[in-house]
């Protein structure tokens, strides 16, 4: 079953340039990826004659929410069988619970499923974001900055603490987990390991009015990626009192510019908030997929 998985898989992101598909490495990362879901799976369900669809339910580890429960859809584009799975996951929708995740390409299996997304995915071109934005003035009394010193660490890791505390809705949990002690404790040290570790390498960028942080932007590179080569998921956090005023703009701009630097090939990153999206197009970058949750409807 997990060649023909796998096969689907490698279908699905055929027209998508940026895959590195031709390589042995690719497969095999689709293929682990596959064999780890399946390994902690509680529930398989396949359209078979032959294998044109699978929706698998499985328990994952996550390094700061613990286990969670995630969803993985592989399907060919077929009308018969993308009926299929949006049947199949409205069945197993009782078994969700608020940890539930599910990256899908078929937006139009949704509403058949009674799902809908929070957040979509996005890749693109570094160089292309970087000729399509414009050098922006930022608001008096602002500056950017790279994250260079270490006494910035947890200021940053308060501010991203306070934003998402305050507008769940733009984090990358779901507003439907709860949020612990236990859990704001690992999620804390999750980003602070991360300040650590691009201390001095130019990929972090801060937004100071004097020195206090307003904002951070960031790049999580990886090299050899078997999917996507030299490539970065990119993420920007702003103070409420200056959004809305070009500063992410410009974040995005200074990104795009060092991992051009970099020689990084594909920008990555998902996102929640209608003024990224309006931006991500802006700069060329396209919806790759929808990272459904559970609503709070």
């Amino acid at each position: 079953m997990i060649d023909d998985l796998v096969r689907l898989r490698l279908s699905a992101w055929a027209d998508y340039s940026e895959y590195l598909l031709d390589t042995e490495d690719a497969r095999r990362a689709i293929r682990d990826a596959l064999e780890e879901q399946l390994d902690t799976a509680e529930a398989v369900r396949v359209l078979k004659g032959p294998i044109r669809a699978a929706v698998i339910l499985s328990r994952l580890r996550s390094k700061v929410y613990g286990v969670v429960q995630r969803c993985r859809v592989e399907c060919s584009n077929e009308a018969e069988a993308l009926a299929w799975v949006a049947r199949t996951l409205a069945e197993l929708r009782p078994r969700f619970d608020p940890t539930f995740t599910l990256t899908l390409e078929h937006g139009a299996i949704l509403p058949l499923a009674g799902l809908s997304a929070r957040m979509r995915h996005y890749h693109g071109s570094p160089a292309l974001a970087l000729e399509r934005l414009r050098p922006k003035a930022l608001p008096k009394g602002l500056r950017i900055e790279q994250l260079c010193d270490e006494r910035h660490v947890e200021e940053v890791v308060a501010l991203l603490r306070d934003i998402f505390r305050d507008d769940p809705e733009l984090g990358y949990i779901s507003p439907l987990v709860p949020l612990t002690a236990k859990v704001q404790q690992r999620l804390d040290a999750f980003v602070r390991d991360g300040m650590q570790a691009a201390l001095r390498d130019g990929t972090h960028f801060l937004v100071l009015s004097g020195e206090r942080v307003l904002g951070h932007a960031g790049l999580q590179v990886t090299r050899d990626d078997p999917l996507l080569g030299s490539s970065a998921g990119v993420s920007i956090a702003l103070h409420a009192s200056i959004r809305d005023r070009g500063v992410g703009t410009e974040l995005y701009r200074r990104l795009a510019a060092r991992m051009v630097e970099l020689e990084l090939r594909v920008m990555c990153g998902k996102t929640a908030n209608p003024a990224v999206v309006h931006l991500a197009e802006r700069m060329g970058r396209a919806p790759r997929a929808h990272h459904v949750e559970l609503s709070r409807g």
